[in-house]
């Protein structure tokens, strides 16, 4: 019988010894995950802090650009107030339907991203009205 009861303990000693260990494990993971949350939360407000400076010197020199009056026309397919018009992070909502002076760079963007549109749009008009040949 003494035998019998070593045994117990040192299988009891054995499962109190993982659970211990599980409990110890689980508590460095938990540990190492705040760290890493912490150290990504500072590395978020870090890059939004860069993110801020570039975008207030990319305005500046929006702002120093030479300006261009643009005049988006309405378009019943979308029917928005405004077009959101971006270079580099500062975007502009530029109204539709009126003129509006804004700088150099966005103008070229919207122009660029306006004439590629009718491209576009010629060129499925184009397909659609090819007759369908059935081979």
């Amino acid at each position: 019988m003494a035998k019998e009861t070593k045994q117990e303990i040192q299988e009891i000693n054995v499962e109190e010894l993982k659970a211990q260990l599980r409990a110890e494990l689980q508590q460095e993971m938990e540990a190492e995950r705040e760290a890493a949350e912490k150290k990504a939360a500072k590395e978020e407000a870090r890059l939004e802090r860069e993110l801020a400076k570039e975008e207030k010197s990319m305005k500046a020199i929006l702002d120093a650009q030479p300006k261009k009056l643009i005049h988006i026309p309405e378009n019943p397919m979308n029917p928005n107030e405004v077009v959101p018009v971006g270079v580099n992070g500062v975007i502009y909502a530029i109204p539709v339907g009126q003129d509006f002076e804004v700088p150099q760079s966005i103008y070229e963007t919207w122009k660029y991203s306006y004439d590629k549109t009718r491209q576009a749009n010629k060129r499925m008009e184009e397909v659609l009205k090819k007759e369908i040949t059935i081979l």
